[in-house]
């Protein structure tokens, strides 16, 4: 008998549907028609028969319109599921809320939406926010290397970088609420736009900058002061940049000639090895690793893409897509990720949980990162589709 494990939102859809018209479906790998015989044969323990992510639960309750409460009753009948939360979740979100949910008023079961709709923007606006700012961290540390210390001005600038991610989070937080009500590629996109409009304004600010006759604590400021009203404003729309500025060269390029005039017997390889060294540990200073590997590795993986492609001479001639405004990071992997979090052995589970999906991509991710998943495909295993 298999343990009680999770259903992805793929899987719990393609469940419902098979619920309704008995129509087998069999989706990369998944036989959808065992595994609901399965759950109806599996032995309910008065607690539940599967868990699913807070995330699964609205993704599967918001699409219930015309009938709400006899589809709720439909799906907690067939699935008795059990939300994967935490303590964290818990001080934002009470998941007793989602108990009986059918039996309870219109009004209520509308509030508990709303909750869940809240909860996931702001864990995904606050995640997506920490990565934004992780970048521009970089970048401003990196700049800083040719100063000498300034406490007060260093100060000033921690300041307007905690208002520059302020408003990055509420900018977010508006537009993943809104999304996350139509679809999860909704909001894909949207953060996608997001990012490239913020990209495209730190473009600007490196422009700026070297245009100054020196790069400077103060200098620094005055332009991220201008950037965040820039954000505030939406005022980007209208602004050129070049379109073939990269920055990550152009950083390259800015390091290996303040380094080598300081110290002048230092050859190109060395300086590429120095400069790769340095973007790691100032990654590492800003970007705090989780418990779980999953995304320190791919955060790291991804950074050094980004910084480190310039000095593939084969990287530079090919130049597909200019790296100013390619994100470096697919958002899809991101928002998995963060919700297989919640699924990891840690503070809050004594093991892993396994995780069941029927998305390749999806899957690609559980395989690396929850090895333990691997006897439900087996169990679950389709020869078609």
């Amino acid at each position: 008998m298999l343990k009680k494990f999770v259903l992805d939102t793929c899987v719990v859809k393609d469940l419902l549907n098979y619920h309704k018209n008995k129509k087998p479906k069999n989706k990369n790998g998944v036989n959808i028609e065992k595994l609901y015989n399965y759950i109806k044969e599996m032995e309910f323990d008065e607690v539940s028969k599967c868990y699913l992510t807070i995330y699964t639960f609205y993704e599967v309750l918001k699409d219930f319109k015309s009938d709400f409460s006899n589809d709720v009753f439909e799906f907690y009948n067939l699935l008795c599921p059990q939300a994967v939360t935490s303590p964290e979740i818990r001080k934002e979100f009470d998941d007793y809320d989602l108990i009986k949910l059918h039996l309870k008023s219109r009004d209520k079961q509308e509030k508990v939406l709303s909750s869940l709709r809240n909860l996931i923007a702001d864990k995904i606006a606050g995640f997506m926010t920490e990565i934004f700012m992780t970048m521009l961290n970089i970048f401003i540390s990196l700049l800083s290397i040719s100063l000498e210390n300034d406490s007060t001005r260093e100060k000033q600038i921690k300041t307007t970088l905690w208002d520059i991610n302020t408003t990055i989070y509420n900018s977010l937080f508006d537009g993943v609420r809104i999304n996350v009500e139509i679809t999860k590629h909704s909001v894909v996109n949207f953060l996608n736009n997001e990012y490239k409009k913020f990209m495209k304004l730190v473009v600007l600010f490196l422009q700026e900058l070297g245009n100054k006759p020196k790069v400077s604590y103060k200098n620094i400021n005055k332009l991220l002061i201008k950037l965040n009203e820039a954000l505030k404003n939406d005022d980007y729309k209208n602004k050129e940049s070049k379109e073939n500025y990269d920055m990550f060269q152009s950083f390259y390029e800015w390091f290996k000639t303040y380094y080598t005039e300081k110290y002048p017997q230092t050859t190109e390889n060395e300086v590429k090895n120095i400069y790769k060294d340095l973007i790691i540990k100032l990654a590492k200073s800003v970007w705090t690793p989780f418990e779980k590997d999953v995304m320190n590795e791919y955060f790291y993986e991804n950074i050094q893409k980004l910084f480190f492609r310039v000095l593939d001479p084969i990287q530079v001639k090919k130049k597909s897509r200019d790296a100013t405004y390619g994100f470096g990071f697919n958002v899809n992997d991101i928002i998995d990720m963060y919700i297989l979090r919640l699924c990891f052995k840690g503070k809050y589970l004594k093991e892993d949980l396994p995780v069941l999906t029927s998305d390749g991509e999806m899957r690609k991710r559980i395989d690396k990162f929850l090895p333990s998943s691997k006897i439900l495909y087996e169990e679950f295993r389709s020869t078609k589709g």
